[in-house]
């Protein structure tokens, strides 16, 4: 039986090597053979016979094997009341938008006595951003705060997420019992997506008309004016003071309207009349200001924060229609315009001026409220917080250089 074994393989073998040298010299002769309908149910069979006679071993996979992850865990409010860092309790965590973090490596500032205690073992996410940090203030309601405040509780979201351990879930106004987003948490998500649009849109229109430099006497009213800077908008161009309007915004505010060359919105037109964006729909001369000065006095409507104080004082009645309005905005936005490096500096943000955006490694592990509440004393001061605007840094300064 062994040497009819051998004898076979043996001529395996030799086969093979006549169809490896037959392929190789004249592989149209090679695929001539294999078309016959012998030879490929010989070959075949030989195949099969040895694919049975020597069976592939079964060895063990390379490939480590999955474990089954770990089940996302899942609270109650009374559940995580009991993670509130006190004595008796069973750790330290905080939810925000129905997510779970363990914060014990910040007991300093979410453990008794420490600035945020008050956050601990509960949902507050309204406080994050409203400041009010009272028992009425400390709840996860989110509805109807401003595009600002969804882009600081999600920037809130991001920080967790890097600096702390995620846990799990808050059953109740975000996830189910099962721990599935409810049709509130799909809400928010859409409140945020919209707020980043805002945001976008806000950034082209501050690009396109940068703020004005402002300061304001009791005796002498306000002075606005222009520089290849102001707004925090670098440019290659200066200006002219001019009142904007925006659909939806109430009063006007002082922009700086670029008044020579092609309008911003066209940059590329050859046949204009040199007058940049002077004849926007959206904006209107200052009284008794001359039209084609980079500074303007204005006396009767004071202009504190680059925001008319007098709010009894009417409107124009050739004040721009909406129509008007929209339709170059929508031109304006529509523009494929690369942002500026740096970011007009009115746009709240939650940086602090004098710190970069990406925080460093080695960052405390806490970050302040909104600066504009009042905070505890104890609380880190080179955490990121809430950038003063545009407005408040120009009452401070005086201008944008």
């Amino acid at each position: 039986m062994k040497k009819i074994l051998l004898g076979i393989i043996l001529s395996s073998v030799c086969v093979a090597l006549v169809g490896i040298v037959l392929h190789e010299v004249s592989p149209q002769y090679m695929v001539a053979l294999m078309a016959n309908p012998t030879v490929r149910a010989a070959t075949m069979a030989i195949h099969n016979f040895f694919r049975d006679l020597y069976p592939a071993s079964k060895e063990p996979s390379s490939q480590p094997r999955k474990s089954k992850s770990k089940k996302e865990r899942l609270f109650t409010a009374d559940d995580l009341k009991k993670y509130d860092g006190k004595e008796g309790s069973k750790g330290l965590y905080l939810a925000i938008l129905g997510r779970v973090y363990n914060v014990k490596k910040g007991k300093d500032h979410y453990g008794p006595g420490g600035g945020y205690e008050f956050f601990a073992g509960r949902d507050g996410s309204r406080a994050y951003v409203s400041g009010d940090f009272t028992e009425e203030g400390l709840i996860d309601d989110i509805t109807g705060l401003t595009s600002t405040d969804y882009i600081g509780l999600n920037d809130w979201v991001k920080f967790y997420d890097k600096d702390y351990k995620y846990v799990g879930k808050l059953i109740g106004r975000f996830y189910d019992k099962n721990g599935d987003p409810t049709s509130y948490h799909t809400e928010v998500q859409k409140w945020i997506a919209e707020a980043y649009n805002i945001q976008d849109n806000d950034n082209q229109e501050k690009k396109m008309f940068p703020p004005c430099n402002s300061e304001w006497n009791p005796n002498t009213g306000s002075r606005v004016w222009c520089t290849s800077r102001s707004g925090g908008v670098s440019r290659d161009w200066v200006g002219v003071p001019r009142k904007l309007f925006n659909p939806g915004k109430g009063q006007p505010r002082c922009a700086c309207v670029k008044d020579s060359g092609p309008p911003s919105h066209d940059p590329t037109r050859t046949n204009h009349d040199n007058r940049g964006d002077l004849d926007n729909p959206n904006i209107l001369e200052y009284t008794d200001c001359p039209p084609d000065q980079p500074e303007c006095m204005i006396k009767c409507e004071s202009t504190v924060y680059n925001q008319p104080i007098n709010q009894s004082i009417n409107q124009p009645s050739n004040q721009p229609t909406n129509q008007a309005i929209n339709q170059y905005i929508n031109q304006s936005i529509s523009q494929s315009t690369h942002q500026p490096t740096h970011q007009p500096t009115n746009q709240p943000t939650n940086q602090p001026t004098n710190q970069p955006t990406n925080q460093p490694t080695n960052q405390p592990i806490n970050p302040p409220i909104n600066q504009s509440t009042n905070l505890p004393t104890n609380q880190p001061t080179n955490q990121p917080t809430f950038q003063p605007t545009h407005q408040q840094m120009t009452h401070l300064t005086g201008s944008w250089y």
